[in-house]
């Protein structure tokens, strides 16, 4: 794919990664990108029972400092992240500032591209405010600005995250287990419904507005359908493909409410991508876990579980 291709793919997958991430999932990206951003950029791990002094990396030398928090759902317990933010950041001034004087700290804060609570900026600014503190910068460092930093990373470190450029992936059973198994651990509502349909999949592509990128994509992993069958044949779990078929039902579904309809090519591919993120989880910048649900994703394309039948 060109380069402009990449850019749009890359920062559509990025954003789904950061949207499903908590927890420990987002800091771990986090660190990738804060690693390819800066050179001096240090990664903090918890110590035992010491913990990380509640520091989640910093910039060595610069004195300019991270704490990453990552809630299930932001829009809740706006409370508690400003308690966090505040708690945070007065361990990490009693343990670090003798190690490397704090100048600047940033609360990485995943809203999930929502937006911030206005009380975390308000809590930063007291903090500002404190005489203690006076000569210390303080900011809010959000989905948004994750992305940003990602995309100033040039192509070739953009690729060493994403790993896009690894086609020569094989397809083991290996990977699909791993997909199937994080899909089987999703609840979905009990009137997912299956369907057996096999429509032309040129046309299904053309009638679903794929762009040309998602759509080589989809027919470069539809070659690779013999040998999922072949999977679901031989495992003991004789139940699992209509199971994932369910699954994945439930992801398109659940992309289109956030998205709508596939009736253009850029909503055609906000679907695509939150489906291809959503059934490979966390292990989507891992090729082979990518490969396998995009192939899974092919499978359930072509009978129509995901995206809409050519009327």
């Amino acid at each position: 794919m060109n380069q402009i291709e990449y850019q749009r793919i890359s920062g559509k997958i990025l954003r789904g990664l950061i949207t499903e991430a908590n927890a420990q999932a987002f800091q771990d990206l986090f660190w990738k990108v804060a690693t390819s951003a800066f050179t001096n950029f240090k990664k903090v791990k918890p110590q035992g029972s010491k913990g990380d002094k509640k520091n989640d990396g910093y910039r060595e030398g610069e004195g300019i400092f991270y704490q990453v928090y990552s809630p299930e759902n932001p829009k809740e317990n706006a409370q508690k992240a400003v308690e966090k933010m505040i708690t945070d950041f007065g361990g990490l001034y009693k343990f670090w500032n003798d190690i490397d004087p704090i100048k600047e700290f940033y609360f990485a804060f995943n809203d999930k591209f929502q937006g911030a609570y206005p009380d975390l900026r308000s809590a930063l600014s007291k903090l500002q405010k404190t005489k203690k503190y006076s000569e210390i910068k303080f900011h809010l460092f959000n989905a948004d600005d994750l992305q940003r930093m990602f995309r100033e990373l040039s192509p070739e470190k953009q690729d060493e995250i994403l790993h896009l450029n690894s086609d020569e992936t094989i397809l083991s059973y290996e990977s699909l287990n791993i997909v199937a198994e994080h899909l089987k651990s999703l609840e979905i509502p009990d009137d997912v419904s299956a369907k057996l349909i096999a429509p032309d999949f040129e046309e299904k592509i053309a009638f679903n507005h794929l762009s040309a990128s998602s759509t080589e994509m989809l027919k470069k992993h539809y070659e690779n359908i013999s040998e999922v069958e072949k999977y679901f044949s031989e495992i003991d779990d004789k139940e699992l493909k209509q199971e994932l078929q369910e699954k994945f039902t439930h992801l398109y579904n659940s992309a289109v409410k956030k998205y709508g309809e596939p009736a253009d090519e850029e909503c055609s591919d906000n679907i695509f991508f939150d489906i291809l993120t959503c059934s490979s989880s966390h292990s989507m910048m891992e090729p082979a876990i990518r490969k396998a649900a995009l192939s899974l994703m092919a499978l359930y394309f072509e009978s129509c579980d995901i995206y809409k039948e050519p009327k």
